[in-house]
């Protein structure tokens, strides 16, 4: 019995464990995605009215639970209340707030607004920096999002978004395949024809090479 309670004791503080260090990698997933400073004919809360807001994004593979986390600006910081099943952000998904100064409206209010401050943090349960979003308030325009965005090159830069795109991806712009992009290279399909005729050239010489040394190489072993 005593052995029993031991192993019981032993694998409730593995479990426990694990769960605490999964919990903790999953929180760094989660960054500050985009932002609108200046909202006066675009997203409204649930009371219908118009402000500024910021988006999370989990860019992780397991949901998160951002209840209990910190919102920091420039001499303000707004703690996510805890017990509101929706600060569990799913894989891949998003959280948002509404930065008008009115916390009292509820869990996805803070108690700043983004046209105070040319920066947001956004902290674990233990005040441990995740995420730090960079802006100029004075260069974000109205009704113009700010935000994580993917160039041609396939790096992320923060940009002034062409979409504003509130609890969804900031690329909208359609991505043209490398297929495409060699079938406007070369419209007629020479290029890729030339492209095929060498390389079975190559291929049949390849393969004559290696039969005719693996012929001699038979006919020299039986001597």
């Amino acid at each position: 019995m005593k052995y029993q309670s031991i192993i019981k004791l032993f694998v409730w503080g593995v479990t426990l464990s694990a769960t605490n260090t999964l919990s903790a990698q999953s929180i760094q997933e989660v960054r500050i995605n985009e932002i609108q400073v200046h909202n006066t004919n675009g997203l409204r809360d649930e009371y219908g009215q118009l402000g500024g807001w910021l988006e999370l994004y989990n860019a992780g593979y397991g949901k998160v639970n951002v209840g209990g986390c910190y919102l920091k600006v420039k001499g303000k910081e707004y703690r996510i209340p805890k017990g509101d099943p929706k600060t569990i952000i799913p894989m891949q998904g998003y959280c948002l707030f509404f930065a008008a100064g009115t916390p009292n409206k509820g869990t996805f209010h803070t108690n700043f607004t983004l046209d105070e401050t040319d920066y947001i943090e956004f902290r674990d349960v233990d005040g441990k920096r995740i995420d730090t979003f960079f802006f100029n308030p004075e260069e974000m325009k109205e009704n113009v999002s700010y935000g994580w965005f993917e160039n041609a090159k396939g790096t992320e830069v923060l940009i002034n978004l062409p979409a504003t795109t509130p609890g969804g991806s900031n690329n909208t712009e359609e991505k043209i395949s490398r297929g495409e992009e060699f079938r406007q290279a070369d419209p007629t399909g020479v290029a890729l024809t030339m492209i095929a005729i060498i390389a079975v050239a190559i291929s049949l010489s390849l393969l004559y090479f290696i039969f005719k040394y693996m012929g001699q190489f038979h006919v020299d072993s039986v001597k």
